[in-house]
């Protein structure tokens, strides 16, 4: 993972030199400019330092390596990356800006010249101090990191097994947060101290999402130092018995601050069973096999664990009886379900983290006992949230960001979707449906991988979040997006060249930031579906970035524009639509849908028009409406007038309105009935 961001920037440098990116640049209009400077020999220099770089960090695994020196190295080479990532980015947009064919693009790079010629100049400059620094920074590794050849080999350990160790979780679990493990927690105290001083067998059992890893993780971190030495270490459904076996050597050995043997990875069974006979012999262990799905594990692991009368213990956690039974009757402990104080307890803790007590507001507490009753007990159901995702936006957004390397004649598409197979594979994704072909539709990632992943992303300099509830200042990552600022107007004016782009979404990045959409003028000619959210600048749907040139398009979601004048008459104008969604666009008190109005519209969805208390239709609108859906009209007392002038109307849904309306309707149904 330490090279990420040296992959990145080498792509970016590789770029430059393939896909014709020198070749525009030696267009008659750079002969002179590219002659006279030495911007082609400084890449290629920065390209062949970055390949070596990569080359050194593919080895090692900044995870496992706590060396500060090599970290503050590292964190160095990280920034360095994306600097020369970014100015690669615009040399490469300036590049392709000159190219194109035709008269009205020739005289357009003509009267270019001195812009151009001034920013390759600035480029090429800031280039060449990223050179010297990049330089720079491969001497200070010298002089200052020492990489012996055992820590090498040590990290190569990274790859046995594909597991998250549990360490990493540490920093989520809160003790303040564990709700409903006191009197578990007791017992398994007790049967880790027990006085018999022969080697016993824990068995944790439960079903899935009981907490029964993070009950044994709580106990481990507090029992830990009244044992010699100790380990942890994730089995799941597949394992590899010697890559289990060297996770245990591997841990042993940093516990007790040794280095690792220079060649473990080339062990074979014998020399790993005296190997770990020699760390444990003598000792009092503790060793936690969390997630056991076979008994077959333990059996092929229990000659490695001597017997040694000094009172080890082995706890493992599983959600299967059979290997539950692997331990005597006494040293079996079974996690059952949160009772419906703990449960509710919990939830509230979670689901009201802001409130000091953390009580539930009075409005909700019907429905937060009927949440709660339905998790029937399980503490992850309780707590956790699930974020899904699209398998064919993961895809895209991967192949647009250029993570995914060609595979020889393999699709990027095909190498992406392996990715994603891996990550499930390795559980951390789950998967949530598939389609009729069998493949990924949706997956889902649970909160605290996300965590984990927003964690590591910024130790590796990846990416930033930005919340605007968690307190910090936006100045504090202003630095890192006024790089990209300058491109705002650029990349509307890429975005307008884009002649097949067919869907395009836009959103506002808080309920009070402005689109100013005048840069998107005129709309992508063959765009078919645009979903907007957030509010729009004045007159915005009345610019001809929604009615010049996008007649193809059929699908228009507008949401949270909060719209004081009325915007039914600006979008009527779109009578090509066929689908509309509107969230909370109007604030004002009644809409009326005009005769000849949106004569292609099949489906309506109107959503959170809070003040709307007077709906109309007049005859000859909406003329092949299908599917009509209000949803949110707080004040709408009646019917719609003139609903009955939509004849095509097949199925009208009516959600959430007047309480009036719910008691005036429902009463006229009885009437009916009796």
């Amino acid at each position: 993972m330490a090279e990420n961001g040296v992959i990145l920037a080498l792509a970016k440098v590789a770029s430059a030199f393939g896909d014709d990116g020198l070749n525009f640049g030696i267009l008659s209009l750079f002969n002179i400019f590219l002659t006279l400077t030495s911007l082609p020999n400084c890449m290629q220099s920065i390209e062949n330092e970055l390949l070596v770089m990569k080359g050194f960090l593919s080895q090692i695994d900044s995870r496992q390596f706590n060396d500060e020196a090599f970290n503050a190295w590292l964190g160095q080479v990280r920034k360095l990356a994306c600097m020369i990532e970014d100015t690669m980015d615009e040399y490469i947009f300036l590049i392709h800006k000159q190219s194109g064919n035709g008269f009205f693009n020739f005289v357009k790079r003509v009267f270019n010249v001195p812009f151009v010629l001034f920013e390759m100049w600035s480029i090429s400059n800031r280039l060449k101090r990223l050179k010297i620094e990049l330089i720079r920074i491969s001497q200070v590794k010298d002089r200052w990191v020492h990489m012996v050849n055992n820590e090498f080999n040590m990290v190569q350990v990274r790859s046995f097994g594909g597991n998250i160790n549990q360490s990493y979780f540490d920093d989520f679990v809160k003790e303040e947060e564990l709700v409903g493990i006191e009197r578990n927690r007791e017992k398994l105290v007790n049967l880790i101290q027990i006085k018999e001083k022969s080697l016993h067998v824990i068995t944790v059992w439960g079903m899935g999402g009981l907490g029964k890893t993070t009950l044994v993780n709580n106990v481990y971190k507090r029992e830990i130092l009244t044992f010699d030495c100790h380990a942890w270490i994730s089995i799941s459904q597949s394992y590899n018995i010697h890559d289990l076996l060297r996770k245990l050597i591997v841990q042993l050995f940093e516990e007790q601050n040794d280095q690792n043997p220079s060649d473990i990875h080339m062990m074979d069974c014998r020399i790993l069973k005296e190997t770990l006979k020699m760390l444990l012999e003598h000792k009092c262990y503790l060793i936690v096999l969390d997630d056991v799905w076979n008994p077959d594990v333990y059996d092929k692991l229990r000659e490695f664990f001597p017997e040694n009368g000094l009172g080890s213990r082995i706890i493992i956690t599983t959600r299967i009886n059979e290997v539950a039974l692997l331990a005597n009757e006494f040293c079996k402990l079974e996690i059952k379900p949160l009772d419906e104080y703990d449960s509710y307890y919990l939830f509230c803790k979670k689901a009201f983290w802001k409130d000091k007590k953390h009580l539930c507001p009075p409005k909700l507490d019907e429905w937060a006992r009927k949440f709660v009753k339905k998790c029937k007990g399980l503490p992850l159901a309780l707590v956790s949230i699930d974020y899904i995702m699209k398998r064919s936006r993961i895809v895209r957004l991967w192949i647009g960001e250029g993570f995914v390397e060609e595979r020889g004649s393999s699709k990027l598409e095909e190498i992406a979707e392996g990715y994603l197979t891996e990550l499930l594979q390795r559980s951390l994704l789950q998967l949530v449906e598939k389609n009729s072909f069998g493949r990924v539709r949706l997956c889902k990632m649970h909160d605290i991988v996300r965590e984990l992943a927003i964690s590591l992303s910024r130790k590796e300099c990846f990416h930033e979040v930005y919340d605007e509830n968690s307190g910090v200042p936006w100045g504090e990552f202003e630095n890192s997006f006024t790089r990209r600022a300058r491109f705002c107007v650029q990349l509307c004016d890429s975005l307008k060249e884009l002649w097949f782009l067919s869907k395009l979404e836009i959103f506002a990045r808080n309920e009070d930031e402005v689109l100013q959409l005048e840069y998107l003028n005129p709309l992508p000619s063959n765009l078919k579906k645009l979903h907007i959210n957030g509010k729009l600048a004045e007159r915005t749907l009345d610019s001809p970035f929604f009615l010049d040139r996008a007649k193809n398009l059929k699908v228009f979601d507008l949401g949270w524009s909060q719209l004081d004048e009325n915007p039914f008459l600006s979008l009527s104008k779109m009578t090509w639509l066929t689908t509309m969604r509107l969230v909370r666009v109007y604030n004002g008190n009644s809409i009326c849908f005009r005769a000849g109005w949106f004569p292609n519209m099949k489906i309506l969805v109107m959503k959170d028009f809070l003040n709307i208390d007077k709906v109309e239709f007049e005859e000859g609108t909406l003329m092949n409406l299908t599917w009509l859906r209000f949803e949110g009209f707080k004040e709408l007392i009646d019917l719609p007038n003139g609903i009955g002038f939509l004849k095509s109307l097949e199925k009208l849904f009516l959600l959430e309105l007047h309480v009036k309306f719910r008691s005036r309707y429902s009463t006229r149904t009885k009437t009916r009935g009796n």
